[in-house]
This record gives C-alpha cells, structure tokens and sequence, in this order.
C-alpha cells in the first residue's frame, strides 16, 4: 500500500493543468480520472488496513509491535498528505466541467474543419 501511494503522491507531482489540443487534452483528463478512481477505490481500502493495524496495536503488548506502530504512522500520513493535495469534492466537479468543455471544443474543432473544407 506504501508503494502504491508513492506511485500516486508521484502522479499528483507530475500532473499538469489540463490543455492544449482536444486530442492532449483529452488524453490528460483520461490519466487524471485514471487517478481519481484510484484513489476512490482505495480510500476504504487504506481505512479499513488502518483499523486493523490499530486493533492489532491494542491487543498487543506495550513496545513489540514498533515495526507496525511506525509502518501505521507512515501510511496514515501519506494518504492524509494525498487527500489533502487532491482535494477530491472540488475536483470531481471540476472533472465533470473540463469533460464538457473538452468535447464541446472537440466538436467545435470539428466543425470547424467542416466548414473550411467546404
């Protein structure tokens, strides 16, 4: 799950504004969403592992579970980090609209094109 977020926490780095021609656009909105499921599809994932390693720290003995009590510290802190850069209510509207836009300018461009053709 570390690694996962790693790559994530990477992705989000890496991501850049939405733009440019319909086809790139197009294609950096789809990685964006690719993304955005992720992250929804982990996020009960990423709880339910921290419950457990919560538990497991309470029935455990005081001091022998450090190793996990660390891992728990590391994981909760990344997945907070991510949700804190993604902000996932205000994206997923802003998703929606960028959607809209990107293929009311690919049909614009392509009517566009139509109309100096002929």
């Amino acid at each position: 799950m570390l690694l996962w977020l790693s790559d994530v926490d990477s992705a989000l780095s890496q991501s850049k504004p939405v733009g440019g021609l319909p086809e790139t656009a197009r294609d950096q909105l789809e990685r964006f969403m690719e993304v955005f499921r992720e992250l929804e599809a982990t996020g009960p994932k990423v709880e339910a592992l921290l419950g457990r390693g919560n538990d497991y720290l309470k029935k455990s003995r005081e001091g022998s579970a450090t190793n996990l009590q660390n891992n728990l510290r590391t994981l909760k802190a990344r997945w907070e980090n991510i949700l804190s850069r993604w902000g996932t209510q205000p994206i997923s509207r802003l998703v929606d609209s960028s959607r809209i836009l990107i293929n009311q300018l690919g049909n614009t461009n392509m009517n566009f094109k139509k109309s100096v053709e002929e």
